[in-house]
């Protein structure tokens, strides 16, 4: 028989064994674990790498790749008729003349259609409203991207008029004796808000616009000073506060523009406006709604050819007139300089350029120089995409839905192009 002592050390030993045994298996299965998570980690990373040198690659190729053929993918033939113009207008266009507007997508296809009668009409776009107008006639039609909301009638003859981002329109008016700024709710109804002004007084308001909220103004005036014609700013609240100020007026500024005339005042977005005069570009910021200020001052002494908002940018044309006249050419020499602007009147992007364009465009994507034959398309990082002939002139150019996807809008088409 096995004694019991000889018994305790037959099962101590097999203990022995068996954990032995298990800790070589434990340290078999952690090594295991540990060359599956070390595949795992590698497989993760080389498909992350690859994902991201795919979309690098994409974004380089789409930034920088400059079309050189193009494709057509859709035409719309339009009756010119008494066509008018074209407006950039939400994500696609309005189109519009002497006897109705409609809107077109990106398709092609008709969004509404509104039909009017007026003589010489004129549009203006905000953000997702748009007024139509009768020049030096007695109607404002007021939009939507669903359609028409409104329809303001005016006694007296409207020269101008504006719609602000939330649908309130502004609009100059006059008579024999005075112009009037009035304003407009955006189903046409009057606010009750007038601003009277005398050329031999405060002055003619020659061209305003509209804050996004449609609180503030700004207006461009001429007056005669000692029998010489002057220009100045003026800016206009109607929030509340603006009610202490003494006819809402908050801001005034003559003595910038004490050597030059004033064409053209627009809103780059709530804070920023500026004033296009022939001397050059002058910026102001409404931060303090109750003191407006000039901030920035961008005179170069070279002629504007065209100016356009670009989204929350503003984009100028420069024209080289020096160049011009040192040339020994009979033909013109026109050297060209595109500046975008950041809002507050710092410079973004410069690019020099000598293709004829008649016509300046811009979304928040793209500038286009647009010619009689020819268009140029542009990022707004300054990459040229494509600078071309074009058959057929197009008086405006839009991206469509797709990358690479412009549409080409003229008097009597509509084209959609795929570029390449």
């Amino acid at each position: 028989m096995i004694s019991r002592r000889e018994k305790q050390k037959k099962d101590m030993r097999r203990r022995m064994i068996s954990a032995g045994d298990s800790e070589d298996k434990v340290r078999q299965l952690e090594y295991q674990q540990a060359r599956r998570n070390r595949v795992r980690f590698w497989l993760v990373f080389g498909i992350i790498a690859v994902v991201i040198i795919v979309i690098t690659a994409a974004f380089l190729m789409l930034r920088y790749h400059r079309y050189t053929t193009y494709e057509l993918k859709w035409e719309r033939e339009m009756a010119e008729g008494s066509f008018s113009g074209y407006e950039h207008f939400g994500e696609n266009v309005i189109r519009y003349s002497h006897d109705g507007a409609s809107y077109i997508d990106k398709d092609g296809n008709d969004v509404w259609v509104d039909t009017y009668e007026m003589s010489n009409p004129k549009a203006y776009v905000s953000g997702d409203y748009a007024c139509i107008y009768d020049a030096f006639g007695t109607q404002i039609r007021i939009y939507n991207l669903t359609g028409s909301i409104g329809t303001a009638a005016t006694l007296k003859p409207v020269t101008k008029a504006v719609v602000a981002e939330s649908g309130v329109c502004a609009a100059i008016i006059e008579d024999n004796d005075a112009a009037y700024i009035t304003f407009f709710r955006k189903d046409g109804s009057d606010l009750d808000i007038t601003i009277k002004s005398r050329l031999e007084g405060d002055g003619y308001p020659i061209d305003i616009a509209l804050s996004p909220e449609g609180t503030q103004l700004i207006s461009a005036f001429e007056y005669l000073d000692g029998g010489v014609m002057k220009s100045k700013v003026v800016f206009y609240d109607f929030s509340e506060i603006g009610k202490n100020v003494p006819n809402r007026l908050v801001g005034g500024f003559e003595e910038p523009f004490a050597e030059s005339m004033v064409a053209r005042v627009r809103f780059i977005n709530s804070t920023y406006s500026y004033a296009a005069a022939d001397t050059g570009i002058y910026i102001f910021s409404s931060r303090n709604i109750s003191s407006p200020e000039l901030v920035n001052t961008i005179t170069t002494g070279e002629s504007i050819t065209s100016i356009v908002n670009a989204g929350n940018h503003l984009g100028v044309v420069y024209t080289d007139l020096a160049a011009d006249e040192e040339s020994d050419s009979e033909e013109p020499v026109k050297n060209y300089r595109l500046v975008i602007y950041n809002a507050d009147g710092s410079e973004m992007l410069r690019k020099e350029f000598d293709e004829q364009f008649d016509t300046l465009g811009a979304d928040e994507s793209y500038i286009y120089l647009i010619g009689n034959d020819n268009c140029t398309i542009m990022s707004m990082n300054g990459i040229i995409k494509f600078s071309d002939y074009m058959e057929d002139g197009a008086r405006m150019v839009t991206h469509g839905k797709m990358p690479g996807n412009f549409i080409f809008s003229g008097n009597t088409y509509m084209r959609a192009y795929q570029f390449k």
